[in-house]
């Protein structure tokens, strides 16, 4: 897994020179000998096809005699051709092409620490821009140093610290200093600055390596901590070194140590170990384009990178997957397109490999990026692929086991990724391409939208039957939902989830299959589905379509509980209403009088059935019932009538005579005459005479009334119900009644066991009661002529008062009549007083156009005139 390959490249103990220090920058190395030379060497990069890979050669050196004094460092800044040196305690300014002197800055004089900084700005008029700042320590005291083009000025000069700085590193427009003891956060503009951390007596100076414009790796001891350009730290993990680091320098993604005997390589983030080159006194460590040079006691060594492809062969092998795609992106020698195919390969991998960490949420964030076929993802769970599909799928590394709270955590976390996997795929026309989570033959991706919807739906319903019953229902409802049919209902047979079996069978219309697990339920105590209302529920929902199934599962309810069972025909829902009522009302029948005539009752009184033959059917019924409680009783027959009032007779028969009294009142649709000829002549007195009076045959059912009840004041108030819907002759038949006693075969009867007598003095006494409702003209001629003056005294002063009443009622009708006539004829002589002169000039008010002799208008109050369709429309 080595990163590094080594070489030396020069010996100088062997050419007889000693180095002062080196630097590199681009394709150059410059090494400073001690006396006023300065070598210059160049990188060259040959790729060498025999072995198929790049090789380095330095190229050089070219000599020039630049200082005169030993330097103890050099900074190239190429952005601006120049080479900083310091010799003498004191900044010195070179050109970097000639290696021409251009001036010393004697202000640094004393110098112990240099940072450097090149920003990309853009100022205050939006010019877009390269600045150069250089801060110097000196002692305790910052001097800010800026390049103008042609020499530095000092910017900051007024700067002092509280302890001698050790190191210093711009990062940003702010200056991390490092004392002997803490490391500190400067914003040189206005001198303030905050503590990042204190590490008491280390055993090293503090060491800081610039990572990028934002980030800087502080170190102390044995340990390396990345922090941002506000003094947080970056990552949550340090860089923990084998040894204590004296120099450090980052070569994305690597970071390089040196350490007291080897040269340490760790990557950053996150922090593995690479490699150790064993190298002793090393004395400066820098970088330049793809090549990294190590000064030694005995010479200078040059680090090259292994080609990128067996670095991270080797890193993916090791399931170092972050580091290879950090590397994989670094790579120019290949398209933007080739690279992001191959960095989905690692990422692949990568998630496959958390996911056997139990990183459940990390792996499926990645497959959500990847658009990773779903049911690659699936196939790594137990049984919830099918088998032969999951025996078919290859994983780039074996796939654990999961149990307990393991599987319970991987199982959310995939119901959260397949819940949006499938708003993604309805929201799409067509599938999108999947990926495989490895590409391999048996991987084959799911090639349509139905297909992918299926797979994701039901393997929903198995996470749900395991994590979260309560979800299971409100997937199997959803539109549209694509759950397999015959793995759902095998699964949730086998988990004994009957009502979201049923709900399966609902969603495929099979109600049958629904109605009968409702069924084999309705006796398991424990069951959701206990008892008979889940299947009157269900019945009441089908409608008029599934008939033959509401009848035959409809009985088994009846059998069990008839009053409760016939909601199924009388729920007030638009599928029980459409029902074809006939056929109910023959099922029904099956199941007792009792029920029917519920029945009958509900849909006539609550639903205003109109169907005469249904209204006949309860009129069977109800004769039946009445009939069958009267041949237990003896309270009703043609001897002794009077001794109840009927409806109110004791139990069942009291009840249905109510029902029945009630029901010929209300009812108009039947044809009373069909209704009577199915009534027997020895009862239904009361009835009967209801049923005469709606035919219109007022004397035989008064005759009812008076002479088989007697009930005479019933009688009456019948004449008095009739006289107010405009029947005022029932009197006169009540007369005729009372006065002559009609036959027995009149009234239904074969006989009368004690022969009727006229009711004289009752029909007397019926005239003076309602004389002011009776034609006293005809009731007089039908008194008989016999009958005393006496008897009819009062009688004849009723009939009178009742003319004389009706004769002054006239005049003062006549009178107010003759007065609206006055009024009107005197309102319309008035209004012919009135005129209104129409002449060529005239025109109307609204439209101002002219009226005409021909027109049809309109003279309000104000006498002013419109045509009289432009007055209709401003009404």
């Amino acid at each position: 897994m080595d990163a590094y390959e080594y070489e030396k490249i020069q010996s100088f103990k062997r050419l007889g020179y000693t180095v002062e220090c080196i630097t590199a920058y681009d394709d150059t190395l410059l090494v400073a000998i001690h006396g006023d030379q300065l070598l210059r060497y160049k990188v060259d990069f040959i790729y060498d096809t025999v072995k198929n890979k790049q090789k380095v050669r330095l190229r050089g050196p070219d000599t020039f005699k630049v200082f005169g004094k030993p330097v103890s460092e050099i900074h190239p800044v190429p952005e601006f051709s120049l080479l900083l040196a310091v010799y003498d305690n004191m900044l010195n300014v070179y050109d970097l092409e000639t290696y021409e002197f251009k001036k010393s800055l004697p202000n640094t004089k004393g110098m112990n620490v240099i940072a450097i900084s090149v920003q990309n700005e853009v100022d205050s008029h939006g010019i877009y821009g390269t600045n150069l700042k250089v801060c110097v320590a000196v002692g305790k005291r910052l001097l800010i140093l800026e390049w103008t083009g042609d020499s530095f000025i000092e910017i900051i000069t007024d700067c002092v610290m509280d302890k001698y700085v050790k190191s210093m590193l711009w990062c940003k427009s702010c200056l991390y200093i490092g004392y002997k003891d803490e490391y500190l956060l400067l914003k040189p503009e206005t001198g303030d600055y905050k503590e990042v951390f204190s590490f008491g007596n280390s055993l090293r100076e503090p060491l800081m390596t610039k990572i990028d414009s934002d980030c800087i790796l502080l170190g102390y001891d044995n340990t390396s901590v990345v922090v941002n350009s506000r003094a947080k730290p970056v990552k949550d993990e340090c860089i923990t070194w084998t040894g204590i680091p004296q120099l450090v320098e980052y070569d994305a993604p690597y970071v390089l140590a040196v350490l007291s005997r080897y040269l340490e390589v760790r990557t950053l983030d996150p922090s593995i170990s690479i490699q150790q080159i064993e190298m002793k006194h090393v004395n400066c460590v820098c970088k330049g384009r793809n090549v990294i040079f190590v000064q030694c006691k005995d010479g200078i060594y040059m680090l090259t990178l292994r080609p990128s492809k067996d670095r991270i062969k080797s890193l993916v092998k090791n399931k170092h997957f972050q580091i290879a795609k950090q590397i994989k992106m670094q790579e120019t020698d290949i398209t933007m397109e080739e690279k992001l195919e191959q960095i989905n390969k690692i990422q692949a991998k990568y998630a496959v490999h958390l996911f056997c960490k139990c990183k459940f949420k990390e792996a499926f964030d990645i497959f959500t990026q990847l658009e990773t076929d779903p049911s690659h993802v699936i196939g790594m769970y137990p049984e919830l692929l099918p088998s032969k599909l999951s025996n078919s799928l290859v994983y780039p590394e074996k796939i654990p086991n999961l149990h307990g709270r393991d599987l319970e955590k991987a199982l959310s976390e995939l119901v959260q990724y397949l819940q949006k996997k499938r708003d993604e795929i309805v929201k799409e026309t067509d599938l999108k391409p999947l990926q495989p989570i490895m590409k391999h033959k048996r991987n084959d991706t799911l090639k349509n939208k139905d297909q992918a919807l299926t797979v994701i739906d039901t393997t929903l319903l198995k996470c749900y039957l395991q994590i979260n019953e309560a979800m299971i229902a409100q997937l199997l409802r959803l539109p549209g939902n694509n759950v397999h049919f015959e793995e759902a209902e095998k699964v949730l047979k086998a988990t004994r989830n009957y009502s979201e079996l049923i709900i399966l069978y609902e969603q495929q219309h099979m109600h049958e299959q629904a109605l009968m697990v409702m069924k084999s339920q309705a006796s398991a105590s424990r069951s959701p589905l206990s008892g008979i209302q889940p299947t009157i529920h269900k019945l009441q929902e089908l409608g008029g379509d599934h008939l033959r199934l509401i009848f035959e599962y409809a009985t088994w309810v009846m059998e069990t509980d008839a009053h409760e069972g016939l909601k199924i025909f009388t729920e007030d829902m638009s599928t029980v209403r459409q029902l074809p009522r006939g056929h109910v009302a023959s099922f029904v029948k099956n199941f007792g009088t009792e029920v029917t005539i519920e029945y009958l009752e509900h849909i006539i009184y609550q639903w205003g059935d109109t169907t005469e033959e249904l209204h006949l059917a309860l009129v069977d019924e109800l004769r039946n019932k009445i009939s069958e409680q009267l041949k237990t009783s003896d309270m009703f027959n043609v001897k002794d009538v009077k001794q109840v009032q009927v409806g109110e007779e004791e139990g069942l028969l009291g009840v249905y005579r109510k029902k029945f009294m009630k029901f010929i009142k209300t009812s108009t649709v039947y044809h009373p005459e069909e209704v009577l000829g199915r009534l027997p002549l020895d009862s239904f007195f009361e009835e009967r005479a209801i049923l005469l009076g709606k035919m219109g045959k007022h004397e035989k059912a008064l005759g009812i009334y008076v002479y088989i009840l007697e009930d005479l004041h019933e009688a009456e108030e019948y004449c008095e119900e009739y006289c107010n819907r405009g029947f005022p002759e029932v009197y006169l038949n009540l007369l005729h009644i009372y006065l002559q006693p009609p036959g027995p075969l009149a009234l239904g009867l074969k006989d009368y066991k004690n022969q009727p007598k006229p009711r004289m003095h009752r029909a007397l006494s019926m005239l003076e009661t309602h004389a002011t409702k009776i034609d006293m003209y005809k009731a007089l001629e039908a008194l008989p002529e016999e009958i005393f003056i006496k008897q009819s005294k009062a009688v004849l002063e009723a009939a009178i008062d009742t003319c004389m009443s009706r004769k002054y009622l006239g005049q003062i009708r006549k009178k107010l009549q003759y007065q609206e006539y006055l009024q009107t004829a005197e309102e319309s002589m008035s209004g012919c007083r009135q005129y209104v002169k129409v002449d060529e000039s005239t025109s109307c008010k609204i439209c101002k156009r002219k009226i005409g002799d021909k027109s049809v208008f309109v003279c309000n109050t104000s006498r002013e005139l419109m045509h009289y369709g432009c007055y209709n429309n401003t009404q």
